[in-house]
């Protein structure tokens, strides 16, 4: 039977990613691929390769502990349909909220089979994904949605596991052979968050507006919120005791990024997209957000980085780095730092 394993969007992004694990059109279907490493063979500072205790550090935080030389994943059965799909919507701003809303009361609910996310940019707003099953089935899977939203679907396509990457490749080869030379300069930073309340959904989406409008403002900025969580995702049925990964909790998923000139207008770009963030999280309970490691922020200064990318894994993490790195050789301006003993 063909087999597969677990792909994001960038076809150029495939083997650096999989301990940390990168944004995935599949995940909310299948384990992560961080959840799907087996084992690895690694070199710690000390020159020995690893234990169970290292193997949890590395799902998650792996760049901090060692040089990781060979990996082993847990293939699948790749499906036999699958059925990406967009959703085109012109909403204005109390429909951007109400659908908003909708879309987050939705995650509880969706089947697994369903992977979505809503891009949002200056120009428009497109909810887009991917389902492992037939249009027959996406129909009654997305139907309470739609109607909550008074939508349709705009597109659709049936087909393989390869095409239903090749939907998703953003217009790339599949087939990323050297020499690579794809090249950008971008900034990102990202949220992670359970439910909304409808205030924060009202700030953000203002916020958004608030740009759009402004004919003066920097518009080279789009906001990607995953479908991540909830009670049918792999993500939360995978459990917490294997890796260091300690957002199961959270529902969404959102990545801000700017694509910019970012040689005389950074500062722009790095606080238009720090409001956008904090539109939300003003007024959240600290334990209801964090961020994702794999969008690296790279304005933040270490702490703050490890205190959101980590959350409860930190102070374990750090213990591990102390354990296998005390003298911190494999540094890295966001990485984990051993811990100190009085």
């Amino acid at each position: 039977l063909p087999r597969c394993w677990y792909c994001r969007s960038c076809p150029s992004r495939r083997l650096w990613i999989r301990l940390t694990n990168l944004r995935s059109h599949t995940r909310h279907f299948y384990r992560r691929n961080r959840d799907s490493c087996q084992r690895t063979r690694t070199y710690a500072a000390d020159g020995e390769g690893g234990d169970n205790q290292l193997m949890w550090a590395l799902r998650g935080a792996g760049s901090s502990y060692g040089i990781v030389v060979e990996l082993d994943f847990q293939t699948i059965k790749a499906p036999d349909t699958v059925t990406p799909f967009s959703i085109e919507l012109d909403w204005n701003e109390n429909q951007a909220v109400e659908g908003l809303i909708a879309f987050q009361k939705f995650a509880v609910t969706a089947p697994k089979q369903l992977n979505m996310q809503i891009y949002i940019g200056p120009s428009g707003l497109t909810i887009q994904g991917v389902y492992y099953g037939t249009r027959a089935a996406l129909n009654t899977a997305l139907k309470p949605f739609l109607g909550d939203i008074k939508a349709q679907i705009s597109a659709s396509s049936t087909g393989g596991w390869i095409e239903g990457l090749k939907a998703y490749a953003n217009g790339q080869n599949l087939d990323q052979r050297r020499p690579y030379s794809q090249h950008s300069t971008f900034y990102s930073t990202s949220l992670m968050t359970k439910a909304l309340t409808r205030s924060q959904v009202k700030s953000f989406v203002r916020a958004l507006l608030d740009n759009i409008k402004d004919s003066d403002a920097r518009h080279s900025w789009y906001i990607l919120i995953d479908l991540f969580g909830g009670p049918k995702s792999a993500i939360t049925t995978a459990g917490s005791t294997n890796s260091a990964f300690p957002h199961r909790d959270k529902l969404l998923l959102f990545q801000f990024s700017d694509h910019g000139n970012y040689a005389s207008h950074a500062n722009n770009g790095f606080t238009l997209l720090k409001r956008f963030r904090e539109s939300i999280t003003k007024t959240m309970d600290d334990s209801d957000w964090g961020m994702y490691a794999n969008y690296l922020d790279t304005q933040l200064e270490n702490q703050e980085a490890v205190e959101q990318y980590y959350e409860l894994s930190l102070g374990r993490l750090r213990e591990l780095k102390r354990a296998y790195d005390r003298n911190d050789m494999f540094w890295n301006p966001q990485g984990i730092r051993p811990a100190t003993r009085g």
